[in-house]
């Protein structure tokens, strides 16, 4: 799916990554080969279908052309820890960077792509002979929960979980070839993996980020239009905003203050659909041009849409980015079940996960639960029959252990997993996360827990 989308949009700048101060960009074309290379590389060393490759490296093309190698072969991707968890099934140690060093049997991801493309002198053709083997339902991955509600457990997903997402998503979100991303989460998690591949095949031009300490720094030299980010990373920027503009003293530091209430309430009466009186409407115009306009640049000037996930945006966030013309669209997924939904530019609720992508069920059961089916829902979990009989139901919902609610328009809503509430003497029950998330809006927390 990616290599044929690489193909036909053939674009100069498919990937990018800074080396020595300088952007690098790689062409499509470039890194079909690459892929290729790697894939019979792989193959040259006994790799096949069905079987388990590790992947370790920091977000960067060759994570990206690695991944694909591996699945145009019809293996299966894992995260090293668990992956390795039997060292003995360990065949091959390949470095994506350096060279091998002596007495570590291994080589280089430059030596095999030179397997590789000596296997096609060989064998023209076997490259797309072993990716034509690959099946829909295929195993295309195994990635291990977090473990913070129990054991890690091994989620299997399909080639079709991620092909079904990939064509779901890009029929909802107005994602377009010339666009431009950031890539600064980990590859290794589902939702910027999934993302990566939506991108992929709608032809965006990816930039690697390799750590969150340099987001700053390339938001301002890439000048994304599209960009996926969880919310400490909005926390993180709106903090560091704030701390600026109220640095500044005076009346500067006023203006800050004023612009940022303004802002806020603009944007919620916006959201809410009630009437913005004239005088906002014009306090807003006069914000949005003396200190907005700042934060506008900050993020690159030209950026569309920020796509949250992973954990809860708070709506005080939201608000305080909508009011500066910066629009956040908050989005929902799982390990077992892909991304489910999101908001649309369109249809923007401040505090929901937005509505389910094309093709995917949703409800919620008699407790609140949220319920989920649909092609991109796990096969199962690898080696655990009965956890997975435990969450999946036999005409194929998938239990998430979320509790919330759908609006009247549709819109999702989390409350908090339904694990961590917990009943007060009084006999009201609490979703700490909440109130975590309204804690946590503070510049002078990074880490809360609600207990009770």
């Amino acid at each position: 799916m990616c290599l044929e989308a690489l193909s036909r949009h053939a674009k100069p700048d498919a990937m990018s990554l800074k080396r020595e101060g300088q952007w690098l960009h790689i062409p499509g074309d470039a890194i079909i080969r690459r892929v290729r290379a790697v894939a019979l590389g792989l193959s040259a060393l006994g790799v096949g279908k069905g079987d388990r490759v590790a992947l370790l490296s920091e977000n960067r093309p060759d994570w990206s052309v690695v991944d694909l190698a591996i699945l145009s072969l019809g293996a299966a991707y894992g995260r090293v820890r668990e992956a390795l968890a039997d060292c003995a099934q360990l065949r091959h140690i390949v470095l994506l960077t350096g060279e091998a060093t002596e007495g570590l049997d291994a080589l280089t991801l430059a030596g095999l792509e030179d397997l590789g493309r000596a296997l096609e002198g060989e064998r023209p053709g076997t490259g797309d002979e072993l990716a034509r083997a690959v099946r829909p339902q295929d195993l295309a991955t195994i990635i291990y929960t977090s473990g913070t509600t129990g054991e890690p457990k091994g989620v299997m997903l399909a080639h079709a979980s991620f092909t079904s997402n990939v064509l779901s998503i890009t029929s909802a979100l107005p994602i377009y070839s010339t666009d431009v991303a950031l890539s600064v989460l980990p590859l290794s998690h589902i939702f910027e993996r999934t993302v990566f591949y939506v991108f992929c095949w709608n032809g965006v031009a990816v930039h690697y980020a390799p750590s969150f300490d340099l987001v700053g720094e390339y938001l301002r030299e890439v000048r994304p239009t599209i960009m996926t980010a969880v919310p400490r990373l909005f926390e993180k920027v709106f903090h560091k905003i704030v701390k600026r503009g109220t640095a500044a003293g005076g009346w500067r530091s006023g203006l800050f203050r004023w612009a940022l209430r303004v802002g806020q309430r603009h944007a919620e009466l916006e959201d809410k659909g009630e009437q913005i009186p004239p005088l906002l409407e014009i306090q807003q115009e006069a914000a949005s041009r003396l200190v907005f306009s700042k934060w506008r640049e900050g993020v690159g000037g030209r950026l569309r849409f920020f796509v949250s996930g992973g954990a809860p945006l708070s709506p005080a966030l939201s608000y305080a980015f909508l009011g500066a013309g910066i629009e956040i669209l908050q989005g929902y997924g799982m390990t077992e079940t892909c991304i489910v939904s999101a908001n649309r530019p369109e249809d923007n609720r401040v505090g929901s996960v937005g509505l389910p992508f094309p093709g995917i069920e949703v409800k919620t059961d008699a407790e609140g639960e949220i319920l989920v089916r649909g092609p991109n829902v796990m096969k199962g979990y690898y080696n655990h029959a009965e956890e997975t009989a435990a969450v999946l139901t036999a005409d194929g919902w998938f239990k998430t252990g979320d509790v919330g609610h759908i609006d009247g328009r549709g819109h999702l809503f989390i409350t908090d997993r339904k694990k961590e509430l917990f009943k007060l003497s009084n006999g009201k029950y609490v979703a700490p996360q909440l109130v975590e998330s309204l804690i946590k809006e503070s510049q002078y927390v990074s880490q809360v827990v609600v207990v009770g």
